[in-house]
């Protein structure tokens, strides 16, 4: 059953993803009381009036959960309703509502709108037979589901960076210590992994996987990989800050996503430009978060090769950030019909180039010349990273919103 070709989220998928995505958007997790989410979203088709009473609907606001009168952060569906049948959710979303009240309203309010679509055949639509992809793709779906690559990544990539930091580069002979040996060994594997995930993610979608927040985090996280792996032997003090960078872009990929949701694009962003602007992007995001840990471990153990390391990556950081603005600009004018707008990702993606060219001018700047300076200036120029990437998304929104 969970092979069933069917439409949603502008591509063909098979039902056992569309069921995944059900159960989580409404209940928060992949799995309800040890059923399968094919067999939740069969149960809730065949027999809604038995459903209805399951406390499964996520109510996750503490303050949304008492104006309700609810004592559990999962409720039935039917107690959402007064005995007369009035809606009891709608009130609290309107804008005379406390903001955060209100949001966590309009959330509610989309988990008992999926609930509505499926009761009333609206969710679930066979794929016409035209458009239905092949048996290896759904097979390479559903395995795709079952594996939590990001989850294993992000604990596995925490877990070998604090290692790395806390076990001495050499033993009191002056030899490599065996256990670092071996952890150094894992990382190839890491970024292997990351890879074969990126690119059945790839095959998956059709399309490169670029185009919503969780798909970009985790790119980078496999552009910081691959930067450990060949920073092993040649620059080993890259390695743990890049592993550690990947396992947090991880943690936050996973908390963003929570599942393997895979849509698809408008058609005027799907362009090759959109994908070599992101890519870029990315990149020089990896380098100056590694800067930002090279900050941080110096601040605990000053070390001279940290702030050379750290120099030495922000000039390429700042290049790529550069031409990736550039890249995104030309591709704007190509699709749009602009090359700037002034939208506010793009407002603080110059703002982000402009603090991260400071640095680069040290002879106008004799005092930044100073490591301490230096590397709490990296520290601090980070917050740039954050409120261009998640700042913008989640509070200021804009045509390059994620949110």
């Amino acid at each position: 059953m969970e092979r069933l070709q069917v439409s949603g989220e502008e591509r063909v998928m098979p039902l056992g993803t569309l069921a995944r995505d059900f159960l989580l958007g409404v209940y928060g997790r992949t799995s309800y009381r040890g059923l399968t989410p094919t067999q939740v979203l069969a149960g809730w088709t065949l027999r809604p009036d038995v459903w209805k009473d399951q406390p499964m609907i996520l109510v996750g606001d503490a303050a949304l959960q008492a104006r309700l009168g609810l004592k559990e952060k999962h409720c039935a569906f039917a107690a959402l309703f007064a005995p007369d049948g009035t809606y009891l959710v709608e009130p609290l979303t309107r804008d005379s509502v406390p903001e955060k009240l209100r949001k966590a309203a309009i959330e509610l309010d989309e988990r008992v709108g999926l609930v509505l679509l499926l009761t009333r055949g609206e969710l679930v639509r066979p794929a016409p037979t035209a458009a239905k992809v092949s048996e290896t793709r759904v097979t390479a779906e559903l395995l795709f589901n079952r594996i939590p690559f990001t989850v294993v990544l992000f604990i596995a990539c925490l877990v070998l960076g604090f290692a790395l930091f806390f076990i001495p580069s050499r033993s009191s002979k002056g030899v490599p210590t065996m256990l670092r040996t071996v952890l150094h060994g894992f990382i190839p594997f890491l970024a292997l992994v990351q890879s074969a995930a990126y690119v059945l993610r790839w095959y998956i979608a059709g399309r490169i996987p670029l185009g919503n927040g969780p798909e970009t985090m985790l790119f980078m996280a496999l552009c910081l990989l691959w930067l450990a792996t060949f920073a092993r032997r040649h620059q080993p003090l890259l390695t743990a800050p890049a592993i550690l960078m990947a396992g947090f872009t991880l943690l936050v990929a996973h908390i963003s996503e929570g599942t393997p949701h895979i849509g698809g694009l408008m058609p005027v962003l799907n362009s090759p430009l959109l994908s070599f602007h992101v890519s870029v992007i990315m990149m020089a995001y990896a380098l100056l978060g590694v800067t930002c840990v090279l900050g941080a471990v110096w601040l605990f153990r000053r070390d001279e090769r940290l702030t050379a390391l750290s120099q030495h990556l922000l000039l390429p950081a700042v290049f790529l950030l550069a031409s990736g603005i550039f890249l995104g600009a030309v591709w704007a004018a190509i699709s749009w019909g602009n090359y700037w707008s002034w939208d506010p990702k793009e407002v603080w993606a110059l703002i982000t180039l402009l603090v991260y060219a400071v640095p680069l001018h040290v002879r106008s700047l004799p005092v930044l010349r100073r490591p301490r300076v230096y590397h709490i200036y990296i520290l601090v120029a980070f917050l740039s990273v954050l409120v261009t990437y998640f700042g913008v998304n989640y509070l200021l929104g804009g045509m390059h919103s994620y949110a």
